[in-house]
């Protein structure tokens, strides 16, 4: 009987569906289609139920789409900037490499110079050329040993070695500019270790 009484109340939604544009004022319950009975299922429950359902699923999938959207962002940006880093690091450094080395081939030039004018100066001098140029061939070893002993190979301070054997090289090539310009300079007269320095000028 309590069946029957549903299945009219849907026949009746129906009609009032079909009804809808003759001006009826009623707008039917679409959910009350799906009432079977009083102790049946109220499907506007579930319908609502699964609705909340489908919309914490849709807001938890949205948040989470957002969040790896936003690692991702990040893990894009923070690689970028990684590498503009690194670029800069490794410019900065060979731009390092490259000062240090002109600045050691810088102060070679002037020993150089510094050696030539003595040959040219005391060129009256055989023994003391002669020693000055088996002295020069010792330094020149000397130098290269110093050096060795610091850096043993081209990776020993990593990408900064060519810099740092640079640097040395310049420090002790200056070293042996300063001694050599001694006999360019000449030493004051009355000094008894003057040796085979000229005398220096008044």
């Amino acid at each position: 009987m309590m069946q029957g009484k549903e299945q009219g109340k849907i026949q009746r939604e129906m009609r009032a569906l079909r009804k809808n544009e003759t001006g009826d004022e009623r707008i039917p319950n679409l959910k009350n289609l799906f009432y079977l009975n009083r102790n049946s299922l109220k499907f506007q429950n579930l319908f609502s139920f699964c609705e909340k359902i489908y919309s914490t699923i849709f807001r938890i999938i949205k948040v989470k789409l957002n969040m790896l959207k936003t690692m991702m962002i990040i893990v894009a940006i923070s690689a970028l900037l990684f590498s503009a880093a690194g670029s800069v690091v490794a410019q900065t450094q060979q731009e390092m490499n490259q000062k240090a080395v002109n600045n050691y081939k810088k102060a070679d030039k002037e020993l150089n110079n510094t050696y030539k004018q003595i040959l040219k100066e005391y060129a009256a001098d055989s023994v003391f050329i002669k020693n000055l140029k088996v002295s020069q061939n010792i330094w020149v070893k000397f130098r290269d040993a110093e050096v060795k002993m610091k850096y043993p190979d081209d990776d020993y301070a990593g990408t900064a070695t060519q810099m740092c054997k640079a640097q040395l090289m310049e420090q002790i090539t200056k070293s042996r500019k300063k001694t050599l310009g001694v006999w360019l300079t000449g030493i004051m007269e009355g000094d008894a270790c003057i040796g085979t320095v000229k005398v220096k000028s008044q």
